[in-house]
């Protein structure tokens, strides 16, 4: 992996191992560290890393696809338990000098990756296979009550806008949009 300053045009390379391939997840909230995943033969790890290149990869759970809260408490990743094909969702908290717990968020047969959370904090999008093909979900975070399908005709990879007002994805070679109303209760547009 690396990181490249658009502004000045410089590249710096974050990682140097032969297992940092396939995920990039995502930047810390406060933009000082990155998010990716790494993998072996045998197991997915989502690590971290000072987004300058400095010191050494540290790492927080087993999985992939993960995100980090807006306020920088949580993270969101998608893991396999035991010998399980599919993906499910878990969260962990990031307190310092605590052991992270990993709690489920969504655990069910069906495949489920690419948990984003919305800007305020309130909601996870992800994609699953429940319905026979992958589709857009949002969840309430943390308790996840409740889902509400937001792609029609499949889906993947969800990433909110900055103001959490769309929510955007792709479905083949197509980028798809969904408009976004939280208040006064979540509702979605036409894709």
């Amino acid at each position: 992996y690396w990181v490249v300053d658009v502004t000045r045009g410089t590249r710096t390379r974050l990682t140097f191992d032969n297992y940092s391939r396939g995920w990039f997840c995502g930047w810390t909230p406060d933009g000082h560290h990155v998010l990716y995943s790494s993998t072996d033969s045998s197991q997915y790890r989502v690590m971290v890393k000072a987004a300058d290149g400095s010191g050494q990869a540290t790492e927080l759970v087993n999985g992939i696809d993960a995100d980090y809260s807006p306020d920088g408490k949580s993270i969101i990743y998608a893991t396999r338990e035991g010998k399980k094909q599919d993906f499910d969702l878990w969260s962990v908290g990031t307190e310092q000098g605590a052991r992270p717990q990993p709690q489920q968020f969504l655990v069910t047969p069906k495949d489920e990756r690419s948990p984003t959370f919305s800007p305020d904090g309130n909601y996870v999008a992800y994609s699953s296979d429940e319905s026979g093909r992958f589709e857009i979900y949002v969840k309430p975070f943390p308790g996840g009550e409740g889902k509400f399908q937001v792609s029609v005709g499949g889906g993947v990879l969800p990433v909110w806008s900055r103001k959490g007002d769309e929510l955007f994805y792709s479905w083949g070679e197509d980028l798809m949009v969904v408009q976004v109303k939280a208040k006064p209760s979540l509702s979605m547009g036409q894709p």
